[in-house]
């Protein structure tokens, strides 16, 4: 992406959060092993808990009310809430509103004072909301919590459980995953569909009666802090989509996982570590968009600029990288520079990234390590000569392999990024640290870029879960009205684009061709042979530049270089007016 101060809400939200976004535990890879693809009920989920059943006002849950365990409050022996609204508890009919202690008695019985009134309740009890919009809600911990609350004696310990409709349930989930800017609507969107379709799918692998929650309000699945009307674009975000889904052609569940930046490549969700199978809706593939976003913000990336040609009189006293990591890999290859002539030059002739985290199938990938090719110049009588220096993966403390970069660049969060990147540059080399977060799933950053490029919500969720072809959008015809949404939002027979580098997108013959010139701060752009980092290097463009662009395809531009087809990074060009 190009280099701008947008969205900084969005930034800030994602930045907070937790590296990976763990969507699934053990319990759920095991009920998937059995049910790969989601689609039917019966299976058991994470963070499953049985129960007893509720009881005659409470055993039957709608198909559109999701029961959201309150994990972030703790297990409490006590909590204070306020209530605004006609809440009643349970079926008894007792109205309960303004400040209320609800507090465990023993192992067995539930306290609850209102009005300087005290109930001695059973273990289980149930605050029923009058309607189940967001008028009516209960507060706890800060946070406003619509729809009914279900209270749990555990052992002296309270668990509490939120039912609330799925709409005002996305729209608490949204903004706290992918912040409220109105530069990022289709990417809220997509957002809110991936959160409703994650939701839907907790919520239909597992038999409902006999568990107390579908799902918790934590980074465990998904961050869920209650409805806030400020949050004014991501709630109209998910008042657009309102009741759209991802379903599988035969009408199976989806697994919409996501995670904040892939580093250019969503991974695998078994290889991620996030499921023990695949699933064909979330594949391994190159992402573009979250690559150009990754390196234009620090909060995505941590680069290093190696040059081609380095004096030696700099790896002899400089403090700065790459100068003090190759100075001590030279003197342990026995090529000091100190024993150099001061005024000739060393070569980076070669960088070839090592130690993949990820293999499958003979395909090697999310390198963490690199080897140098280094040509060391004459020395006395010593000949000029090649050596390679080896960098070996830094390990972090819970034994995980991670760029040697997040080391040796002093980063604060040496586990924050997983992967390498490298680009060859014309007198150059371009490596980062990249990927944060599992990456199977949908990039939030790389949505995010999508957004900028005029990409729609449901191009975003083409890219990556391939709607259209291995899943379908659909509204599901739910009985919402929670006061900012009244039933589902209708899809639309727009077709949903082709975005893709796997597959040609829709070029607009009214946009091309168009005159841009070459923006670069230094050195030359690239030009490769595809539109991908990946493809082939085929020649480089000075800055300023006059260039004629003739389509594109993701975030590279299709351009003509000595008489063929060849590609340029739309981010380093800029459009002639």
């Amino acid at each position: 992406m190009e280099k701008n101060n947008i969205i900084k809400s969005a930034i800030s939200s994602i930045k907070t959060k937790t590296s990976v976004r763990m969507v699934l535990a053990v319990a759920l890879a095991v009920a998937l092993a059995s049910n790969p693809f989601g689609g039917g009920k019966g299976g058991k989920g994470m963070d499953a808990d049985s129960g007893a059943a509720y009881g005659a006002d409470t055993s039957a849950i709608a198909d559109h009310v999701i029961r959201v365990h309150l994990s972030s409050l703790g297990a409490p022996a006590s909590i204070n809430a306020t209530v605004t609204g006609a809440y009643t508890v349970g079926g008894s009919g007792t109205a309960v509103s303004g400040a209320v202690t609800i507090a465990a008695s023993g192992t067995s019985g539930i306290s609850l004072t209102a009005g300087g009134t005290s109930y001695a309740l059973g273990k289980d009890v149930l605050l029923k909301s009058p309607d189940m919009k967001v008028s009516s809600y209960i507060s706890l911990g800060g946070r406003n919590y619509s729809g009914d609350l279900r209270v749990i004696n555990k052992g002296g310990a309270l668990k509490l459980v939120s039912h609330v409709d799925i709409e005002t349930y996305v729209m608490g989930v949204v903004p706290y995953e992918s912040g409220n800017s109105s530069s990022y609507m289709e990417a809220l969107k997509a957002q809110a569909v991936a959160v409703r379709t994650f939701a839907h799918f907790f919520m239909n692998s597992r038999n409902r009666a006999s568990q107390e929650h579908d799902i918790v309000n934590t980074t465990a699945a998904q961050v869920y802090n209650g409805y806030n009307s400020s949050y004014g674009n991501a709630n109209a975000a998910v008042a657009a989509t309102s009741c759209q889904i991802l379903q599988t052609p035969s009408g199976g569940t989806v697994l919409t996982c996501y995670s904040a930046a892939n580093g250019g490549y969503t991974e695998y969700p078994k290889s991620a570590g996030v499921t023990i199978t695949n699933f064909p809706y979330l594949p391994y593939r190159e992402d573009p968009y979250d690559l150009a976003y990754s390196l234009s913000h620090p909060e995505y990336s941590a680069a290093l600029t190696i040059p081609k040609s380095l004096k030696v009189s700099d790896l002899k006293k400089k403090g700065a990288q790459p100068y003090a990591m190759l100075r001590s890999a030279m003197r342990s290859a026995g090529a000091d520079p100190a024993k150099l002539p001061s005024k000739s030059k060393v070569s980076v002739k070669k960088i070839v990234l090592t130690h993949p985290r990820y293999d499958d199938n003979g395909s090697p990938r999310a390198y963490t390590g690199a080897n140098f090719t280094l040509k060391i110049p004459k020395s006395g009588k010593k000949p000029a000569r090649t050596i390679t220096v080896k960098f070996g993966p830094y390990t972090d403390a819970n034994g995980v392999s991670r760029p040697f970069l997040n080391d040796k660049l002093g980063l604060a969060n040496k586990s924050k990024f997983s992967m390498l990147y490298l680009r060859g540059d014309s007198d150059s080399y371009l490596m980062a640290s990249v990927r944060f977060g599992h990456s199977a799933g949908l990039s939030q950053v790389g949505a995010y870029q999508m957004a900028t490029e005029g990409i729609s919500y449901k191009g975003i969720l083409n890219f990556y879960y391939l709607a259209g072809s291995e899943t379908q959008l659909i509204a599901k015809d739910w009985p919402i009205d929670n006061g900012v949404v009244k039933g589902p939002a209708p899809v639309g027979d727009d077709p949903i684009p082709v975005i893709g580098t796997d597959r040609p997108p829709d070029e607009k013959k009214s946009v091309y061709p168009f005159k841009a010139k070459v923006k670069i701060d230094s050195g030359s752009l690239t030009v490769r042979s595809g539109p991908g980092n990946k493809y082939k290097k085929v020649g480089a463009i000075k800055n300023n530049h006059k260039i004629t662009i003739k389509g594109a395809k993701g975030s590279w531009y299709r351009i003509s270089y000595k008489g063929k087809k060849a590609y340029v990074a739309k981010r380093y060009v800029k459009k002639i007016k």
